[in-house]
């Protein structure tokens, strides 16, 4: 139940902020529904703190490199290059034609081979099938994608 209330609640702050209403709350809100209390505690502002004070917010901003994420129960990894990549799907489809099957849409190319297949998003996210290891993936990707 205090998901729905707290969901709410965020709800109705984020509706403040982006109508750019002055009542939104400046305090922390402590709720218990045991004893359905609410408790607001005064938060004072450090001066010296990159976010509250200056706006800046250094590990939303991060650039990374290359991460990779094992999806469970599919024998896929996912590959997401560093931030920024724009995928030519002209340009990979050329160079995919002569290893498989090459589809594509606006939104995703699909390669297939007879070993794996590999779903590239414009972001240059892929999917890679038929792989558990994520160097492996790293390195499928690297090799058919070359990014």
């Amino acid at each position: 139940m205090i998901t729905g209330v707290i969901g709410s609640i965020e709800a109705a702050e984020a509706l403040k902020l982006a109508l750019g209403s002055p009542a939104v709350r400046k305090t922390l809100l402590s709720v218990s529904l045991w004893d359905s209390s609410f408790h607001e505690v005064e938060i004072e502002r450090d001066a010296a703190c990159p976010a509250c004070s200056h706006g800046r917010y250094d590990f939303l901003d991060v650039h990374r490199g290359t991460c990779t994420v094992s999806l469970c129960g599919r024998d896929s990894v996912q590959v997401s290059p560093a931030d920024g990549t724009v995928v030519d799907f002209e340009t990979v489809a050329t160079r995919l034609r002569p290893l498989g099957t090459v589809r594509a849409s606006t939104f995703m190319l699909t390669f297939t081979s007879p070993d794996r297949e590999i779903r590239l998003f414009r972001d240059g996210r892929a999917i890679i099938t038929s792989v558990r290891d994520e160097s492996q993936a790293k390195s499928i990707y690297s090799d058919y994608i070359g990014f």
